[in-house]
């Protein structure tokens, strides 16, 4: 079995360019030390002494970081180029973490989280501006999935040595974390392209928008988008809490136990590409976007173990489609000469619910109960799917119409 998937994986990525190989290598040598940001309210609430909603709240101070950062870094990537967005935002990152390790402060807790995630998520649309210019359209669907095989193979790794890590001592998380940011530098550094990213030749013409915030579908995507990472990103907000407090999870075994996660996409999510990548993208990242909801609403049942786990194993089906198609669509979609603005706002749909996720998730949790929280991320994933069906008929009819003039 194990040879079948490592044949079908060199079959699926064979082709790739070698730039797109560094990015990749870059993405696992940064998520493999990423143990802040999973554990960080648990941080705050047990090696801080702050309530769970206060924690709640500084944790969504990462998404006004993440808002700032990605709106930055699409216009310094489409000004100065992918490859030195990509690494101030390493080495800042590296720097903040370390801060963000030492201050005792709430405010300055505050400043640094926001900082953090500022530095952090400017490397979001210059990573993906980079990814585009690389590879062609045909096979950007399985370049961002090598991407997200990547940042798995590093979470994998890392989560579980995170919470061994966070059960002896918290503050092993931060150097830690950013030793891996400067170690993802030096690989950029040393290996990635120095010269200008030429824009490959798309076969298919596309429209031009003279911006993002002009063309309605591709922001009626964001939006969704938006509320299906909401969702999504409870694993870094109520999630862990509710594994501890609700079902007895110690630590370590929150970090395994998410760990889960990407271990399937590492084994499957490729498999699962290849046979969707030339089909319309929206349907199938609507269909992500349900299974992801599901997943979590399935915790509303959740007593044990068991039902958790099943949980895990449906919103990461869901993740399958989610990530890769729905950036290749944003790609895809983008002007040759505004790719940096267009991921810029394309990212916005995963900042903004780094606020709303924790704020949200951690309200729910503490005054209706974690119940309504997880049925209410069903709801929301069910809504989502209808809405991207309806997007594909009126993009599918909108062509039908150019198509006959």
């Amino acid at each position: 079995m194990l040879g079948a998937i490592a044949r079908s994986y060199r079959d699926a990525f064979s082709g790739l360019p070698r730039q797109v190989w560094v990015l990749s290598a870059v993405l696992f040598v940064n998520r493999l030390g990423m143990m802040v940001l999973p554990f960080l309210e648990l941080y705050l609430a047990e090696e801080r002494g702050l309530a769970v909603d206060v924690a709640g709240r500084l944790v969504a101070l990462y998404g006004v970081g993440s808002i700032l950062g990605v709106t930055i870094g699409g216009h310094l990537t489409d000004r100065y180029g992918p490859r030195r967005v990509q690494l101030a935002s390493l080495i800042g990152q590296a720097l903040f973490l370390m801060t963000l390790g030492l201050v005792r402060r709430t405010e300055l807790i505050a400043l640094s989280i926001v900082a953090t995630s500022l530095s952090s998520d400017s490397f979001r649309p210059a990573n993906a501006s980079a990814i585009s210019a690389a590879v062609g359209p045909e096979s950007r669907a399985r370049a961002f999935s090598l991407m997200s095989l990547a940042v798995s193979v590093g979470l994998t790794i890392g989560m579980p040595v995170g919470g061994m890590l966070a059960d002896i001592d918290y503050r092993w998380l931060f150097p830690i974390d950013a030793g891996t940011s400067l170690l993802a530098a030096l690989v950029l550094w040393s290996f990635g392209s120095r010269a200008p990213c030429a824009v490959p030749h798309e076969e298919t013409p596309r429209t031009a928008v003279p911006s993002p915030w002009r063309d309605p579908l591709f922001l009626s995507v964001v939006l969704l988008q938006c509320a299906t990472a909401t969702v999504l990103f409870q694993f870094f907000g109520a999630l862990p809490v509710f594994l501890k407090e609700d079902l007895g999870f110690e630590e370590s075994g929150v970090g395994r136990a998410l760990a889960v996660n990407s271990v399937l996409i590492v084994l499957f999510e490729m498999q699962v590409i290849r046979r969707v990548e030339h089909r319309s993208a929206l349907p199938f990242v609507g269909l992500g976007a349900l299974l992801i909801g599901l997943g979590y609403g399935v915790n509303a049942l959740a007593g044990g173990a068991s039902v958790a786990l099943l949980s895990i194993v449906l919103w990461t089906c869901g993740e399958f489609f989610f990530f890769p198609l729905g950036a290749a669509f944003a790609s895809r979609r983008a002007p040759a000469n505004a790719v940096g603005r267009y991921m810029s706002v394309y990212h916005l749909g995963f900042a903004v619910p780094m606020i709303l996720a924790p704020l949200l998730g951690t309200a729910l949790y503490e005054h209706q109960g974690p119940r309504t929280l997880w049925a209410s991320c069903a709801l929301v994933g069910v809504l989502v799917f209808v809405a991207y069906l309806v997007l594909q008929r009126r993009m599918d009819a909108a062509t039908a119409r150019a198509e006959s003039r």
